[in-house]
């Protein structure tokens, strides 16, 4: 007999035992296909007299799955949970869609770094009552009178986005003109002007500025340009710095990142049948697996819940810590309106319009957007929709990052809206949360695992049951780029 034949013969013997006890354990016949079409291949090799070397396997080596591979392993969680009825938990959906914003992390505890985009814009301080003569005594407005002032001191809202050497402009200002047109302090007709001025200097709150161009003043001020007159709703719109010919460094970038933590929150979900509950014949069919199902469902559901709502806490009971994550909606404080109260949820043309301008400019957002909504606030956007036929053709019905929705095309971005179930069941119907999802990012301290649990040889009780776990968190970059819209009260 050929001797290749007994050694695969050999260790199909070893195999078979194996499979049998494996059988036996878990209820699987793991190896029952390799073994048979193995089988039949070197009965057929034999009978034609051939050596059958290559479909020999090696006693000893015989891959075992875990637990975990009878029912949903690391990464196979995460992708059933995204099929399943993606479009009722869309938040969790994206997330678990958009693999490159998550990131693993190594404690509960996560800090981060956030910043709003430098503003182009500032404005004046109303709280200002000085006359402009003197850091000490800033002006919010001034009257160009007299001679004219080489400088004035502004006391303004936002400091930290200004240098000393930093340029501004302030657009449309009365200027007076001569007969000849000549920008002069004691000309009798006016003119608007953009006027550009000087950081000379900068003290605290409040910057010197000396004007570039413009009107000239009179007597001793007669060749020197002088201070225009502004008002106190005048913005100043931020430029580039000047700095001198021997000038070899600037103040150093002021808005520097804030630091904030969130905490990732142990979500966990358990299902158990008794073995007693199993061999029950049931009027429906009831198994562990459509239990698995609803088990699912309500995690998502859960840990949705928490990303948009939940409080950020620790709580300590005797040293066994409690970490709760803080929803994105608490992250957010820019806010968004609509109707005009007392009941009266219509969205207008301009408040829509608005929305877009908010969301997509004065921040370094990308050109997408994010709405998810409640029903009732869906409706309202339907309504202006309806009523706005070049609205409607800018629309488009389609997949984005795994959930479907409506796509409104606009000059400013993209609106992705869509529905959020969870918000017409948790008090949000007219509410929605706009997210860039360039800057939403998910942080894992645990996958999600699924694991079966053994009360049986620990002798706990006579059951099946599996166990489902998740240790995240979301958080939010550049506040700016994200809103909270609701109706006016």
């Amino acid at each position: 007999m050929n001797k290749n034949f007994i050694k695969t013969a050999i260790s199909l013997l070893a195999l078979g035992v194996a499979n049998y006890l494996i059988e036996r354990l878990t209820g699987l016949n793991i190896l029952g296909d390799v073994y048979t079409e193995v089988s039949d291949l070197i009965m057929g090799g034999a009978a034609a007299g051939g050596s059958i070397l290559a479909m020999a396997v090696p006693v000893g080596i015989v891959d075992v799955p875990s637990a975990d591979a009878q029912g949903l392993n690391m990464q196979d969680v995460s992708q059933e949970i995204t099929r399943m009825n993606p479009d009722r938990y869309p938040l969790d959906t994206i997330m678990r869609n958009y693999a490159k914003k998550v990131r693993r992390v190594h404690s509960q505890e996560c800090k981060y770094y956030q910043q709003s985009a430098k503003p182009m814009t500032d404005y004046l301080d109303g709280n200002a009552h000085g006359n402009g003569g003197s850091a000490a005594s800033p002006a919010c407005n001034f009257m160009a009178q007299g001679d004219g002032a080489t400088s004035v001191f502004v006391q303004v809202k936002n400091p930290k986005i200004w240098r000393k050497k930093d340029t501004l402009l302030m657009r449309n200002l009365n200027i007076n003109v001569d007969n000849s047109g000549r920008p002069f302090i004691g000309g009798d007709d006016t003119i608007r002007y953009d006027q550009m001025f000087y950081v000379a200097d900068k003290t605290g709150l409040v910057l010197e500025l000396i004007p570039i161009g413009g009107m000239k003043g009179d007597g001793a001020n007669a060749d020197t340009y002088v201070v225009p007159t502004f008002r106190s709703t005048t913005p100043l719109f931020r430029m580039g710095s000047a700095m001198a010919e021997k000038d070899a460094k600037t103040e150093p970038f002021a808005m520097l990142p804030a630091s904030n933590v969130n905490y990732c929150q142990n979500f966990m979900c358990q299902i158990e049948m008794s073995t007693f509950e199993k061999m029950t014949k049931k009027e429906a069919d009831i198994s562990f697996s459509d239990q698995e199902v609803d088990m699912l469902y309500n995690m998502r559901a859960e840990i949705e819940s928490s990303f948009i709502w939940g409080e950020k806490h620790i709580y300590d009971n005797g040293g066994d810590r409690t970490y709760f994550t803080e929803g994105i909606t608490r992250q957010i404080k820019k806010m968004l309106y609509y109707g005009a109260g007392s009941s009266d949820t219509i969205l207008t043309p301009l408040q829509y319009t608005a929305w877009m301008k908010s969301l997509f400019t004065g921040n370094d957002g990308s050109t997408n957007r994010v709405l998810l909504a409640g029903a009732d606030l869906i409706a309202s956007i339907e309504l202006l929709r309806e009523s706005q036929k070049q609205l409607s053709g800018n629309t488009v019905q389609e997949t984005y990052l795994g959930v479907k929705c409506t796509s409104i095309v606009s000059t400013f971005g993209v609106l992705h809206i869509v529905h959020a179930p969870l918000f017409d069941e948790q008090g949000w119907s007219a509410r929605g949360l706009a997210f860039d999802p360039e800057h939403l990012y998910k942080e894992v301290f645990q996958p999600m695992i699924a694991r079966d649990l053994d009360f049986r040889s620990s002798g706990e009780k006579n059951a099946d049951a599996k166990m489902l776990q998740e240790v995240s968190c979301l958080v939010l970059r550049y506040p700016d780029c994200h809103a909270l819209i609701m109706p006016k009260e």
